[in-house]
């Protein structure tokens, strides 16, 4: 589960889920670059392996995923 959320001074705010242990928070300004935000999602979550997916395939999952969101967000907001 990912989601991206922009805060009230114009930061950014993205949570992961299902991913790790707990859930996994970054949290930028809005002149962060997307694709570091992502990158540093990816390098704090402790992928947890389950039997439905590998880790390889979790780790790759989440910059798709967040991709999508930040598209959505930029959607949403008219951006």
């Amino acid at each position: 589960t990912t989601a991206v959320s922009l805060k009230d001074k114009g930061g950014v705010k993205i949570v992961l889920g299902g991913v790790d242990p707990k859930p996994v928070v970054i949290e930028g300004s809005g002149a962060d670059d997307e694709e570091d935000m992502i990158q540093k999602a990816v390098k704090k979550a402790r992928i947890v392996e389950n039997d439905s997916y590998s880790r390889l395939y979790r780790k790759k999952m989440i910059s798709v995923y967040l991709k999508r969101s930040f598209e959505e967000l930029r959607q949403k907001s008219g951006c």
